[in-house]
């Protein structure tokens, strides 16, 4: 009876031997006893899940950050054009891009000055 309870203890799933780690300190002395293999195994399994997580969250956040930048130049950047050497700008206005938005300090861009 008491082999058969240790057998069942030793056959936990993944997850429940998570909560127990996380949940059940008592438990700590028979996970112990299981072994230094099922102990690597155990710590590669929550290690990829840990991975496998935080890419998926990074991939979100990049997705969201192109999808801003293809916004903004669809819809607040001006149409363009470069030939022979020479930008065209199909705009009436300057651009500026503050100090806060750039690497190189404050920048003005003026697209009605001609050579």
């Amino acid at each position: 009876m008491e082999e058969q309870k240790q057998e069942k203890e030793l056959k936990q799933g993944f997850f429940k031997k998570v909560w127990n780690s996380i949940v059940k300190i008592e438990k700590y002395p028979d996970m112990a006893a299981e072994g230094l293999g099922r102990a690597f195994i155990y710590i590669s399994k929550l290690v990829a899940i840990l991975a496998i997580v935080l890419c998926l969250g990074i991939m979100y956040q990049t997705y969201q950050m192109l999808q801003e930048g293809i916004t903004y130049l669809k819809n607040e950047f001006p149409e363009f054009s470069y030939s022979n050497g020479i930008l065209d700008v199909s705009s009436d206005e300057k651009i500026i891009i503050s100090e806060d938005d750039s690497y190189v300090g404050r920048t003005i861009i003026d697209t009605k000055a001609r050579r």
